[in-house]
């Protein structure tokens, strides 16, 4: 319950009207982070929790890893914990909440099954499944702290397999600019290819 209060929904919309559904994670007071993909075709965003919106403001982006943070009115709602140490590895218990298909809050548990180098981090791979709505939800550790974002589905043969961006990439979104909130261009790392699964346990 207590991890639920600091996971928002998002709805997206772009100038011609259509909708965008997605999740989105409090770090801050009136900083929420969520997946660029669910966002960058937007020229307006609302976060919905517990039946109050709040329109957001602004928004600093990192189309290329994926992560973007939004900026609102403060809500009043705890911010999550991130979790900036390597001290969680492959079999570390995890625990999964976001808006799936934008309707309640879902809550799954879930354990790390690899880590993927991609850029100066660790993309990870979860053994339990998200679908749409979900990107951008959040993912913690048994001390509650957020250790990445629900992010991407890869496909392999018969195979899927679930890909989350670590906090530490959120920190570094953090920095970047914040801008009034219109439709960017940008594929992220695993959108244009760049992404080549390679496990390092």
């Amino acid at each position: 319950m207590q991890l639920s209060l600091s996971v928002v929904k998002v709805i997206a919309r772009d100038a011609a009207g259509k909708t965008y559904m997605g999740s989105g994670v409090i770090i801050a007071p009136g900083k929420v982070a969520t997946n660029c993909h669910v966002t960058r075709n937007a020229e307006q965003i609302v976060l919905f929790k517990s039946g109050h919106a709040y329109p957001v403001l602004k928004q600093a982006a990192l189309t290329e890893l994926d992560a973007c943070i939004l900026e609102t009115d403060s809500i009043s709602l705890p911010a999550a914990k991130l979790a900036l140490s390597a001290g969680y590895a492959v079999g570390t218990p995890v625990y999964m909440y976001g808006y799936p298909f934008a309707l309640g809050m879902r809550s799954r548990p879930a354990s790390i099954v690899a880590f993927h180098p991609y850029n100066t981090g660790h993309v990870f791979e979860i053994d339990a499944g998200f679908m749409q709505g979900a990107s951008g939800g959040g993912i913690f550790n048994e001390a509650g702290e957020l250790v990445g974002l629900m992010t991407f589905i890869g496909k392999e043969g018969n195979d899927f397999h679930f890909y989350a961006i670590p906090a530490e990439w959120l920190v570094k979104a953090a920095q970047a600019p914040f801008v009034a909130i219109h439709a960017f261009k940008g594929l992220s790392f695993w959108e244009s290819g760049a992404f080549k699964p390679e496990t390092k346990y």
